[in-house]
């Protein structure tokens, strides 16, 4: 499998030769393709020439009644919580809280991965998903595991999670094409986008968190909260890592872009009326209208 040393270094020289606005096209690269179905919507996934896997419409998860949904991250605060009550809910877990399956025997409403990153640091997190579990995987994540072993997408329900201004086989979108189509909505800067329709595309600000959230909004829950969402673990270990190798956190030089996306996503929350939580006390998302709450402490 390559490394992220050679998919960076490959990502820069596919974007030299094929120009800026078509540099993410190197996500795919090499062998995945996908196919799209009579209605326009990408629905089957190739790899080498071979089936991969079909994907599913997030519709058949957005149809189901849901209550309380927690997106769950990384950070350490949740070292100190009772996460046994997180069975209590309905969760969308996101990269190395997948250690929490095991751990809390947690059966997630789905599972969300952004970055080809985590897959290529962590693939036995990703091969031990269980059967079945309804999975959101962006283009670049669908060849990382590919490139393991495109038979174990056979054994989830899988999603393409495309995002916005990294289209397949299309230019990266300006921002003002972005703000005119009718699913997104922008910040006032334009800079982040926040998908009402999961199935034609997320919005991202540089946390899995902010892709999870559209999803987990979507679902149209009374109340959506945040859990392990710290964002100021900058040199302090994840939840799935321990003292030995780390993979590498960009946290610190994207935070404005995060905090700019979840303060968005905490908009469209207030214009719905579902309430918005977050069960770490020392989390920077009580700025922005995500309010602490003690659901998870330990009494």
């Amino acid at each position: 499998m390559t490394t992220t040393f050679a998919r960076r270094i490959g990502k820069a020289t596919y974007g030299f030769i094929m120009g800026g606005q078509r540099r993410h096209w190197f996500d795919i690269w090499p062998g995945l393709e996908f196919e799209r179905d009579c209605t326009g919507r990408w629905a089957m996934a190739f790899y080498q020439g071979t089936y991969a896997t079909a994907l599913i419409p997030c519709q058949s998860l957005t149809e189901r009644p849901v209550d309380s949904i927690v997106v769950v991250g990384t950070g350490p605060s949740l070292q100190e919580q009772c996460l046994d009550r997180l069975c209590e809910r309905d969760v969308i877990l996101t990269n190395g809280s997948l250690v929490l399956m095991a751990r809390h025997r947690i059966q997630p409403l789905a599972v969300f991965i952004e970055d080809e990153g985590f897959v290529l640091y962590s693939p036995d997190l990703v091969l031990a998903i269980p059967d079945g579990t309804h999975c959101f995987f962006t283009p670049a994540v669908l060849r990382a595991i590919c490139e393991i072993d495109p038979k174990h997408l056979g054994r989830w329900h899988v999603s393409l999670a495309e995002i916005l201004h990294r289209p397949l086989r299309s230019r990266q979108p300006s921002q003002t094409d972005l703000a005119n189509r009718p699913f997104v909505l922008s910040s006032e800067d334009g800079e982040i986008q926040f998908s009402t329709d999961c199935d034609r595309g997320v919005g991202s600000c540089g946390t899995v968190a902010f892709c999870a959230l559209q999803l987990a909004i979507q679902c149209a829950p009374k109340r959506v909260g945040l859990a392990g969402i710290d964002l100021l673990n900058f040199d302090h270990p994840r939840i799935h890592e321990g003292s030995g190798r780390r993979s590498p956190s960009h946290l610190q030089r994207r935070l404005p872009s995060i905090l700019k996306g979840i303060s968005l996503a905490a908009q469209v929350c207030r214009s719905r009326g579902i309430v918005t939580e977050n069960y770490s006390s020392r989390s920077l998302v009580a700025e922005v209208d995500f309010p602490y709450d003690s659901f998870l402490d330990r009494k």
